[in-house]
């Protein structure tokens, strides 16, 4: 798969407070499980592509987290998480089959974290999910549930901090071809 339009979305963890306050780049919880990135300019990110596309796949490439600063999780099922991402107007959004409707969120992937050790899991362009430009500037949450149950991990120690790389490519419009009137619809 070769893409022409490509640009780099990275999140990292470290530029965000870790006491559940906010400063100029957004915010997390005490527990490093959620986290939200604030005023990120598409229109910035996107470059030439903003104008160029009006839809985009949103396509991991790795996660990186680093030592934490204590025993994290201590529990299997407390390290195993969903990692989940919201605030992109996501085309397809996952279905939640106990509240039968749709969440608005994205699972970006699994994710098992080390007790004790860092980590690099490597995605390669693993398609998440396509979505459209609303908003110049949108604010990018991710957070963690477990694999069992809708709730975060439960933990007495901070998670430690993580880098997420996304690739962002554009995706052509496409078209439909009526036959019956032998035209293209969009």
């Amino acid at each position: 798969m070769s893409y022409q339009d490509i640009t780099c979305l990275v999140l990292k963890t470290n530029v965000l407070p870790m006491d559940g306050t906010t400063n100029a780049y957004g915010t997390s919880n005490t527990m490093n499980t959620s986290f939200t990135w604030t005023n990120i300019n598409l229109r910035t990110l996107l470059g030439d592509m903003f104008d160029k596309y009006d839809r985009f796949m949103l396509l991991l490439q790795h996660i990186s987290n680093s030592i934490p600063t204590a025993t994290q999780g201590t529990a299997a099922d407390d390290r195993a998480v969903l990692i989940n991402m919201s605030g992109l107007s996501f085309l397809n959004s996952n279905y939640n089959q106990k509240f039968q409707s749709n969440t608005g969120s994205v699972i970006v992937c699994p994710y098992l974290f080390s007790q004790t050790g860092a980590a690099c899991i490597l995605y390669n362009n693993f398609a998440i999910s396509s979505f459209s430009k609303q908003n110049d500037v949108v604010n990018i949450s991710i957070y963690y549930t477990k694999t069992n149950t809708e709730l975060a991990p439960s933990t007495t120690n901070a998670f430690g901090h993580v880098a997420f790389f996304f690739n962002i490519v554009g995706l052509e419009e496409y078209r439909v071809k009526d036959v019956m009137n032998n035209r293209l619809l969009k």
